[in-house]
């Protein structure tokens, strides 16, 4: 490990990767190296994104897999360790098709208790869903934006704080992919 990040974890990896599995690594280990004792990408595909801690943490790209795999690290790239599960997604993904599903599952798990969480993941989900099925409009993107950092204000817990990240993650790397979406009525994955 590092002086800030000591020992080894356990990282499971899934996703795209040839050989997905668990594997135990020193902290400091870059994901580029954790992908290659997975095997890589998929034969033939290229990675597209990846995320460090599941789902719910800010998504990184190829330009990060030379980070180390360290909770410092990641966060100074704008992520999080999380549980130490990284996932990996090659080009053949919709980034938006994807959080889609995920949105689905974070407002099947709210707790209810917050309205920011409970109202706010639903809304997400409908705007997304609307976007994916060809009928979103470009007042959306702007709409998700600002849902995403009310819903993070407003929430009392980790899951309300933490499952706008796709959304935000994917706006800012991939907008050309709502774009399509909105604007060409196409999926561009």
């Amino acid at each position: 490990g590092t002086e800030k990040s000591p020992g080894f974890k356990l990282f499971a990896v899934s996703g795209h990767v040839a050989n997905p599995g668990i594997y135990e690594a020193p902290l400091g280990i870059t994901m580029r190296e954790l992908l290659e004792y997975a095997g890589g990408v998929r034969n033939g595909h290229d990675l597209k994104f990846w995320l460090p801690g599941g789902s719910s943490v800010p998504m990184l790209t190829a330009d990060h897999l030379d980070t180390p795999l360290t909770y410092e690290d990641i966060a100074a790239a704008g992520s999080m360790l999380g549980t130490g599960t990284p996932m990996v997604f090659d080009e053949t993904t919709s980034v938006v098709r994807a959080i889609t599903g995920w949105l689905d599952f974070y407002k099947h798990e709210s707790c209810g208790k917050c309205t920011f969480c409970r109202i706010g993941t639903l809304r997400m989900l409908e705007t997304l869903t609307r976007i994916t099925e060809g009928k979103g409009e470009l007042e959306d993107i702007t709409r998700l934006e600002e849902l995403a950092n009310n819903i993070i204000k407003g929430s009392l817990c980790g899951l309300g704080q933490t499952a706008p990240n796709p959304v935000l993650t994917t706006l800012r790397y991939f907008k050309h992919e709502y774009l399509a979406h909105i604007e060409d009525k196409r999926c561009p994955a």
